[in-house]
C-alpha cells in the first residue's frame, strides 16, 4: 500500500513522514527527489535555459535564486513542474519498486496535482496563522511564507481527495499520534 502525504507549504508533511519513519515505514520525500532531480545535466539544462544562469552557483542549481524567481509569477511555477514533475514522478517510481514494501509513504506538496499514483491520501492541514508562526520561528520572513503558501491548492479542494485528515494545529505529540492511527488502520488494512 502506498500512502501519499500532501498539504500547504509549512503544514507539517514531514513531521508526519517523521511518525511514520519511526514506525519503520519506509519514506520518499518528494521535494528531496526534487532536489537531485534539478542536478541532472538534462533537466538542469533546461531550468538554464528558461530561468537564466543566474539560477548557477558553483555548478550547481540555486534552489533559493530559483524559488526567488519562480514564486513571483504562477506561470513560472507551471513551468518549472512541467520541467520537474516528470522526472521527479519516474524517480518515485522507481524508488517504490526497488523497496518492495508492504507500507510506503510518499512526501509531495503537489501529490494531487502532480499525478502522483498512492492508494490512499493523507491531507495535513494547519491553520495559516500557525503556519507563518511556525516559519517564521524557523528564520523564515512572512512575506515568502504568504507568496509560496499563495501557489499551493486550497485544503478545501484536496480535503474532497483524501481518505484521511491530520489536523496539525496542536502539539507534535498530537500530530503524530494521528499519524499513528492511520498507521494502524492501513496496517489492519493489508490484512483483511
Amino acid at each position: 500500500m502506498i500512502i501519499g502525504v500532501t498539504g500547504s507549504f509549512g503544514s507539517g508533511k514531514t513531521t508526519v513522514a517523521k511518525a511514520f519513519e519511526r514506525l519503520g515505514v519506509s519514506v520518499i520525500d518528494a521535494d528531496s527527489v526534487g532536489h537531485r532531480v534539478i542536478e541532472e545535466e538534462d533537466v538542469k539544462e533546461t531550468l538554464i535555459k528558461e530561468f537564466g544562469e543566474e539560477i548557477v552557483e558553483n555548478g550547481k542549481i540555486n534552489r533559493k535564486t530559483l524559488a526567488d524567481i519562480v514564486f513571483s509569477d504562477k506561470a513560472k511555477v507551471v513551468r518549472l513542474n512541467q520541467i520537474t514533475h516528470p522526472k521527479i514522478l519516474e524517480e518515485i517510481e522507481t524508488e517504490i519498486k526497488g523497496l518492495q514494501k508492504r507500507l510506503i509513504v510518499v512526501v509531495a506538496p503537489f501529490l494531487i496535482e502532480a499525478g502522483i499514483i498512492v492508494d490512499k491520501i493523507i491531507l495535513v492541514i494547519t491553520e495559516r496563522k500557525k503556519i507563518i508562526e511556525r516559519l517564521k520561528k524557523a528564520g523564515w520572513n512572512e512575506e515568502d511564507v504568504q507568496r509560496r503558501m499563495g501557489f499551493h491548492p486550497e485544503d478545501s479542494e484536496r480535503i474532497k481527495r483524501a481518505q484521511f485528515i491530520i489536523d496539525n494545529n496542536g502539539t507534535i505529540s498530537e500530530t503524530e499520534e494521528q499519524a499513528k492511527e492511520i498507521y494502524s488502520k492501513s496496517v489492519a488494512f493489508e490484512y483483511i
